[in-house]
């Protein structure tokens, strides 16, 4: 099933951390690595654990200073979810949640949601961009205002 990478600093240490999110086939588990000490610094299921469609990654600078927050899309089977983690406010290897979960405007639709951070705009706030993974309905992938989707940016 693969896996999803990105890298960014998300626990405060001044250098980027890995995070990994299962592929396809595995369940939504993320996992976040600091290469430098090769440690775990988190590990958790970003959703029900009984999933087994994945989980897509991205490293996101929403409130634009600098530490990273993680965003992750619900894999194939699972709701069409969109959740933000922040680790620099996590504890027991699992990041707080930043926000509240949100929804892509077709709730019904269950191929997979593709995650990533969209360029500053003018006014310096950041978007995340939802993308459905497979399907022949090319209106389902959409911009996300920060505001509507609970992400509150500083």
């Amino acid at each position: 099933g693969g896996l999803y990478v990105d890298a960014g600093d998300f626990a405060g240490k001044g250098y980027a951390q890995v995070i990994v999110g299962a592929g396809r086939t595995g369940g939504p588990r993320v996992t976040v690595w600091d290469v430098k000490t090769n440690s775990e610094v988190y590990n958790y299921f970003a959703y029900e654990n009984t999933l087994r469609g994945g989980v897509t990654v991205d490293a996101a600078d929403l409130r634009g200073n600098g530490f990273m927050l993680i965003v992750t899309g619900a894999g194939q089977n699972g709701a069409p979810q969109v959740s933000v983690w922040d680790g620099l406010a996590g504890s027991n290897k699992i990041p707080t949640l930043y926000g509240r979960p949100f929804a892509n405007n077709n709730t019904t639709n269950r191929n997979g949601i593709g995650v990533s951070e969209g360029p500053a705009r003018t006014d310096r706030t950041r978007v995340i961009v939802v993308t459905q993974q497979v399907s022949s309905d090319p209106s389902f992938s959409a911009e996300v205002d920060p505001f509507t989707a609970g992400i509150f940016i500083s």
